[in-house]
């Protein structure tokens, strides 16, 4: 019988899976740094319910990850930290770019869903387009 929980034979088996987690982990800790350190202010700040935002910080959130209308959601306040924005849209580069394991009719539905939001560009940087099949180069982070 292994002592691994169920989330690390998962993470351990499927390494797109725990680059996503490590992401989710980031999220949260430009959360905490930007001072919001209870989940209650946490889920205000994301602009999600409590629950959702429970999950999603520890984690959990079903194996596909983010749903774009949970990041829609988040990327539409006004009051999210720049942090977590940061965050939040490096998240989305990483996903549409493959990196999380998703199939390319997942990932084809994901950006057809970000594209379409009106709300959404607002906070995406002009070089992004998510209707096309081809994904711009990655910036270097500093």
């Amino acid at each position: 019988m292994s002592n691994k929980t169920k989330e690390e034979e998962i993470l351990a088996s499927a390494p797109s899976k725990m680059r996503q987690w490590v992401k989710l982990s980031q999220i949260k800790d430009a959360l905490v740094q930007s001072g919001f350190r209870t989940l209650d202010d946490q889920a205000a700040a994301l602009g999600l319910s409590r629950s959702t935002a429970w999950s999603i910080l520890r984690g959990k959130h079903k194996n596909s990850g983010l749903s774009s209308a949970v990041i829609l959601r988040m990327l539409a306040r006004t009051e999210l930290p720049p942090a977590v924005r940061q965050r939040l849209l490096e998240y989305i580069e990483d996903k549409v770019a493959g990196l999380y394991g998703d199939s390319p009719f997942r990932l084809r539905q994901f950006k057809d869903r970000l594209g379409e939001a009106r709300h959404y560009k607002r906070s995406v940087p002009e070089r992004w387009d998510f209707r096309t099949e081809r994904i711009p180069q990655r910036q270097s982070r500093k």
